[in-house]
């Protein structure tokens, strides 16, 4: 399991995430992402009798990404469902994003996990992919490079051997690509560079560390870059 870790102004995230979790479960027994900061204090369930301080949100399967957007601080996280049901999530402190109550996805054996896919009291995730991509790697695209990809993320699939390009606006996924589809290479981690570029990294025996460029004119139709290095 990977575990994700980013740094706040008082300490820093980590996620980390459970198969399943037992009914009843006290707030942190589960999967759940952890926040350690200077003060506990600062944790929703600091003073939450009989839970878990470092608790900052509750109900995940298993983190992948984790990201601070710098323009407002926001937190967004990206998991891995089962077998269906990756999610983009957008992280308030104290809120549970419902696994294993809700899901997407079932059971590898193809047995139901959950009839429900909301619920009551549950955070619903901000785009899912059935069937899972694998996503692995996370990025928010703030250069200038590629000024038609400015503020969108990236995340890089593993299963389906591609890049996605998610375009979200007001909390809704507004547009979605998948690039690179033709390179038939595991995408296991995507990062913006200081030069405005993409950096990607290949998952394969002989792997690779590839920069998107534009094209002399300019980007191809839908900002798909012209060529890689």
């Amino acid at each position: 399991m990977r575990r994700s870790l980013i740094a706040l102004s008082a300490g820093f995230l980590c996620g980390c995430g459970s198969n399943r979790a037992a009914a009843g479960q006290r707030p942190g027994e589960g999967g759940a992402a952890r926040s350690r900061r200077a003060s506990a204090k600062a944790n929703p369930f600091a003073d939450s009798a009989g839970a878990r301080p470092e608790i900052y949100t509750l109900g995940h399967r298993n983190p992948q990404g984790l990201l601070i957007d710098p323009r407002d601080g926001t937190v967004w996280e990206h998991e891995h469902g089962p077998k269906g049901g990756d999610e983009i999530n957008r992280f308030r402190p104290g809120l549970n994003y419902g696994w294993p109550l809700t899901t997407f996805g079932v059971d590898y054996s193809g047995e139901l996990i959950s009839t429900k896919q909301m619920a009551q009291g549950i955070e619903p995730p901000i785009t899912v992919w059935v069937p899972s991509i694998a996503p692995s790697g996370f990025a928010l695209y703030l250069g200038r490079a590629f000024p038609d990809w400015t503020g969108d993320f990236f995340v890089g699939a593993l299963k389906e051997r591609s890049l996605h390009r998610v375009r979200i606006r007001d909390g809704e996924v507004v547009l979605q690509e998948t690039l690179l589809r033709e390179l038939t290479a595991r995408i296991r981690d995507v990062r913006g560079g200081p030069d405005g570029l993409l950096y990607l990294l290949t998952d394969v025996a002989d792997g690779a560390l590839l920069r998107p460029r534009p094209a002399a004119a300019g980007p191809l139709a839908g900002g798909a870059a012209a060529g890689t290095t």
